[in-house]
């Protein structure tokens, strides 16, 4: 609460959002037998945090949870429902993040630094260590740059937009659009709207879950070259959808 009250004062113009690895550290020591014993309840309530696309999805999905474990009047589920909007994944749709959504960069950089320098350390000692530590990280980053320019690049489709791809992307970045880029295969794309509106439906829509949604709309703008999804996929960590990725796989 304290650390909402200092960013709405001092940092109105940013969002505040609680780390998902301590939602899932509280729900797991505040649920007790019903996480470690009943595997679909945790399954089901990890799909709650990680894989819901919008709030309609959340909401409905919440409610079959509650229903199907008798988990209405659960004092941590109701209390961590009440704000919501805080951690679970369709409120923060339009708001950039790289998908980071957890404190773990800053914790990987506490337990790094921890291995460098030795509690207690005098100043000068401290300085020498960090210097290493820097070194170590820019060959670390040098050699990720190599990899990128000098490797061959496996490409799973051969698509003229894999291609391109392969291209600008550094080596980690496109092996993850080339994740998203074969899952499209699992989407129909109809057109709506000649070269506006599209459609993307899932093949399995019809026996997935209830709560899943199954059909994205896409909207184009050829002029300035702009594609915008309802999944938010792009404008929350930076990486188009594979709804999005099958739109412009046809445009080319």
């Amino acid at each position: 609460m304290q650390i909402k009250l200092a960013i709405e004062a001092e940092l109105p113009n940013t969002v505040h959002r609680w780390c998902k690895w301590h939602v899932l550290k509280k729900s797991k020591e505040s649920m007790g037998v019903l996480w470690s014993k009943n595997s679909d309840f945790k399954m089901e309530f990890h799909k709650l945090v990680h894989h819901m696309i919008t709030e309609e999805e959340f909401e409905a999905g919440w409610q079959l949870m509650l229903e199907r474990y008798s988990l209405k009047k659960h004092p941590f589920l109701t209390q961590i429902y009440e704000v919501h909007h805080k951690w679970a994944k369709p409120y923060f749709r339009g708001v950039f993040c790289a998908k980071m959504t957890s404190t773990h960069r800053s914790e990987s950089a506490n337990h790094m630094l921890k291995g460098y320098v030795p509690p207690g350390c005098p100043m000068h000692l401290f300085l020498k260590q960090f210097e290493k530590l820097q070194f170590n990280r820019e060959s670390e980053q040098s050699f990720q740059e190599k990899r990128t320019l000098l490797s061959v690049v496996s490409l799973r489709n051969n698509l003229p937009l894999e291609r391109h791809a392969s291209k600008v992307y550094t080596r980690a970045m496109f092996e993850k659009f080339g994740e998203e880029l074969y899952k499209c295969g699992a989407h129909v794309l109809d057109e709506i709207v000649p070269r506006k509106v599209y459609r993307s439906t899932h093949v399995d829509a019809a026996a997935r879950e209830k709560w899943s949604k199954g059909e994205f709309t896409i909207e184009v703008d050829d002029e300035e070259s702009f594609f915008s999804c309802e999944c938010g996929m792009f404008e929350h960590a930076g990486l188009w959808s594979t709804s999005t990725c099958q739109r412009y796989q046809r445009s080319i």
